[in-house]
């Protein structure tokens, strides 16, 4: 009887293990199936990728047409209408300073530095290079700053050489200088590529400077209006093409210097209807 009982249970283990075995095959006839399958696609892939045209770099972001500045001055001609106000002028110095070759019929600007290296990394310093020859003219572009301000005079004066700043001063004294409106009205910025690349075709005589040690040359009065641009063209007036100008200018240099506008106070303008 015990060796029937015994008989039996070696039957049922060993049935068991077949099945142990059949199962582990299977496993590990799919896990080999998945492996090969899983290495023929990485091969395809791979492969596709030899032959496939390379994708092109991402292109910076482009934020479209240049929109308008929202006017910061809402009602403030209510206020001021009520009294009797007096401002002094303001000196404005171009943000924008940018050069051109005179022989290039696309206009490419490009920007001058005097960046430097220091222990805390490279420093911009914020100084504009001012270049005007007959290779080359510079585009200048002025925000027209605060409300009723609008009667402004250009002036060109050439910076003094204080510590620390050097304006590196180099003239044919006197030169001759055309100076262009451009046709734009249009912020000239980096993250804004259409007005960056190339300046803005001239639209008409502005006025005509004489750069000299002897002193500063101004233009006649003209309407500025506030919040809005003016962006304009120095070159060698065609008259006198040997002009040659070429210096640096600092803002915050005391005395100041360079190609700026001063900004006088207007009438405030009549209320809209």
């Amino acid at each position: 009887m015990n060796r029937q009982i015994l008989a039996r249970w070696n039957v049922k283990c060993n049935r068991s293990r077949l099945v142990l075995v059949n199962l582990n095959d299977r496993l590990v006839f799919w896990a080999c199936i998945g492996a090969i399958c899983s290495s023929i696609l990485s091969i395809i892939v791979f492969a596709g990728g030899l032959f496939l045209p390379t994708s092109a770099p991402p292109q910076p972001p482009y934020y479209g047409k240049a929109l308008r500045r929202p006017n910061p001055y809402v009602n403030l001609d209510k206020v001021l209408r009520n009294g009797n106000y007096t401002f002094p002028p303001i000196m404005n110095f171009p943000p924008m300073v940018l050069q051109i070759n005179t022989s290039d019929p696309q206009r490419k600007m490009r920007e001058d530095d005097r960046q430097w290296r220091s222990s805390y990394g490279t420093v911009y310093p914020d100084d504009r290079h001012i270049v005007i020859s007959s290779e080359t003219s510079t585009i200048v572009q002025f925000r027209n700053l605060d409300y009723a301000m609008e009667r402004c005079i250009l002036t060109a004066l050439l910076p003094r050489h204080t510590e620390p700043f050097d304006p590196q001063v180099s003239l044919r004294d006197p030169s001759t200088v055309d100076v262009w409106e451009l046709d734009t009205t249009t912020e000239i910025a980096r993250y804004i590529p259409d007005t960056w690349h190339r300046a803005a075709k001239r639209r008409q005589l502005f006025t005509t400077l004489e750069f000299s040690h002897a002193g500063p040359s101004n233009s006649s009065e003209f309407h500025c209006p506030s919040n809005e641009f003016t962006t304009l063209e120095f070159a060698c007036s065609p008259t006198k093409p040997d002009c040659s100008v070429d210096f640096w200018q600092d803002q915050r240099a005391v005395p100041r210097g360079g190609i700026y506008i001063v900004q006088y106070q207007s009438p405030i303008p009549p209320m809209e209807a």
